[in-house]
């Protein structure tokens, strides 16, 4: 697995502790705001970004980890970049 996953800083710290406990290999980190509407506009102006989940929050803790685990085992590198996807894909 080579996707790293930036926890935006709103959401709890206890996503990033189960996603490793299940998956020690993935890099993931917190980070602050990345302020969505902004990435939206660097997407329109022709720029890059590695690629974005929206988490929907009526899905529990387990069922976005585990959206996020098959993401990251099925995936290529690159296969998000430029993309804002909502969750859950499946």
């Amino acid at each position: 697995m080579s996707i790293q996953y930036l926890l935006d800083e709103h959401i709890p710290p206890l996503y990033r502790t189960q996603i490793v406990r299940r998956e020690s290999s993935l890099i993931v980190r917190i980070i602050g705001d990345p302020e969505p509407k902004h990435l939206e506009d660097h997407l329109t102006e022709g720029r890059h970004i590695p690629g974005i989940f929206v988490i929907d929050p009526t899905q529990s803790i387990g069922q976005i980890i585990e959206e996020l685990l098959i993401i990251a085992g099925a995936s290529n590198d690159d296969e998000y970049q430029d993309r804002i996807e909502y969750l859950p894909l499946t």
